[in-house]
């Protein structure tokens, strides 16, 4: 008789790591591939560049590029930024720098959710015979770190687009990730960051402990956007929520019915299509006074969104192309599935069809169906 799939166990570690990463990639000659010059990663942190379905990528939007179908002609490269052991534990400290080389594209994924594990300490009983194990309160475990620093050259493409984040029980999460465009004209930015509530299997929904990610775009140094997002359980919240009866209890019952939150950046010439159906979407939502996403029901609808533009870059224009202002679209959705279904239906002629190719965007955003 065949065993029923296991959920998946957190690293047995006892200790935290403190992982690096570098990843540089360049064009070294007009017709040739983007290739990665430094790419080096310390435990726990890895580095993968599949090449063979780079490589195809290029080619295919070079190919449709020389029939005039409008595609991008520029090298394209994918990069895996994952981790040892099914995820990160309290107290592990990432730190990853990324550069973007001029006429690339660089598409960053994650081998499925990064998950966030407290760190499993073994109980040592006290020495003492009429010691208490209930004098101590227990302290918070370590916070888990990730800061990443994205460089994005002039005429270069990064498509972040990594799965969510995924917190477990009583873990601590901080994550800031900052992106340098140095060009306003023609360096381009999709960043999506998004989290889970949970191990949803085991009813751990929005039982971790802390959770916060900061967003900060600047362009030619000059800061145009910083974004913070952090979910944390009040005090006592904890000890609350286990005494409770009912399921829906402290952010849990603050962040229903959704379960799924997600922040998009975007910004450049890249999204440019993509940017302006958003906005006459939004508009036309806006006039209805409905909420984007969904129709006039009761029911809420499977995903909401907002689209917040903000000002514009600084700079004179360059070859005729004024710069492209960042937006911000907030996204809300029942599940992963839907988020993902909303994100094809509006980014995925323009880079699928025109930047990437479809085979990478469906490995970012999976299959076009539903």
């Amino acid at each position: 008789m065949t065993e029923p799939c296991a959920p998946p166990v957190p690293p047995i570690r006892t200790q935290s790591f403190t992982g690096t990463g570098l990843a540089i990639l360049r064009l070294t000659s007009p017709r040739s591939q983007a290739t990665f010059t430094h790419l080096r990663s310390t435990f726990p942190l890895k580095l993968l560049h599949p090449r063979g379905s780079s490589h195809q990528a290029t080619d295919y939007l070079r190919g449709r590029h020389a029939a005039g179908t409008g595609a991008e002609a520029g090298a394209i490269a994918a990069l895996y930024v994952a981790g040892y052991g099914g995820g990160l534990v309290s107290g592990d400290n990432v730190r990853l720098d990324l550069d973007v080389g001029s006429g690339c594209t660089l598409l960053a994924l994650t081998q499925g959710s990064t998950k966030v594990f407290k760190v499993r300490v073994p109980t040592r009983p006290s020495s003492h015979p009429h010691a208490s194990p209930h004098l101590a309160a227990p302290s918070p475990p370590p916070i888990c770190r990730q800061s990443f620093r994205y460089l994005i050259r002039p005429h270069s493409t990064l498509l972040l687009l990594p799965d969510p984040v995924t917190p477990y029980a009583s873990s601590r999460y901080v994550q800031v990730q900052r992106f340098d465009l140095l060009c306003p004209h023609s360096s381009s930015l999709v960043a999506l960051d998004w989290l889970t509530p949970g191990r949803t299997a085991r009813g751990e929904q929005w039982v971790f402990g802390l959770y916060r990610s900061r967003n900060e775009v600047r362009v030619k140094g000059e800061v145009v956007l910083r974004d913070v997002v952090e979910l944390s359980r009040e005090q006592g919240e904890e000890e609350e929520e286990e005494e409770a009866e009912e399921e829906e209890r402290g952010l849990a019952k603050r962040m229903a019915p959704y379960s799924v939150y997600a922040t998009l950046i975007l910004m450049g010439p890249a999204v440019k299509q993509s940017v302006a159906g958003l906005r006459r979407e939004w508009a036309r939502a806006r006039q209805r006074g409905t909420p984007s996403g969904g129709g006039g029901g009761s029911s809420p609808p499977q995903v909401l969104w907002s689209l917040s533009p903000l000002h514009e870059t600084s700079g004179s224009q360059e070859e005729g192309t004024p710069p492209q202002p960042p937006v911000v679209v907030r996204i809300a959705g029942h599940d992963t599935d839907s988020v993902r279904a909303w994100m094809r239906a509006r980014l995925g002629a323009e880079l699928g069809g025109e930047r990437i190719g479809w085979d990478l965007w469906r490995t970012a955003m999976g299959s076009n169906e539903g």
